[in-house]
């Protein structure tokens, strides 16, 4: 906190609160195996709408022995069924995001359907 004080001290002005959390954010993402964060911020992109609705990356793990790296991801557990068909395609979406084949493994962790605050009433997800 007094690194920020000293930066701006001369001026007498607020400091960003994004400045401030940008480092703590970095250190909680990087005890959940993500040195880059934009697959956690830019998982709708990636995924999909609908997929990204009822699912959210939790973990990433990387094992040094075999180099497989394990994207564990949360979803609705209403949803699980739907989207262990479609785990290929998710894995397929985040290694292209990539560039390379990040991601060798995808685990899925359930949760009840509560889980999502975000998640809408009306998912397009079953509709077409």
């Amino acid at each position: 906190m007094k690194q920020y004080r000293k930066r701006n001290a001369s001026r007498d002005r607020f400091i960003r609160a994004s400045h401030i959390l940008e480092s703590v954010i970095q250190k909680n993402f990087s005890k959940k195996g993500f040195e880059d964060s934009s697959l956690v911020f830019r998982w709708r992109d990636i995924v999909g709408k609908e997929i990204s609705e009822v699912t959210r990356p939790l973990k990433l793990n990387v094992s040094k022995e075999n180099k497989l790296t394990t994207l564990k991801i949360q979803v609705n557990r209403a949803y699980a069924p739907q989207i262990s068909l479609s785990l290929d395609q998710i894995k397929a979406k985040v290694n292209q995001f990539f560039g390379y084949r990040a991601i060798s493994e995808i685990v899925l962790q359930q949760r009840g359907p509560y889980s999502f605050k975000e998640m809408n009433k009306e998912n397009n997800f079953t509709k077409k």
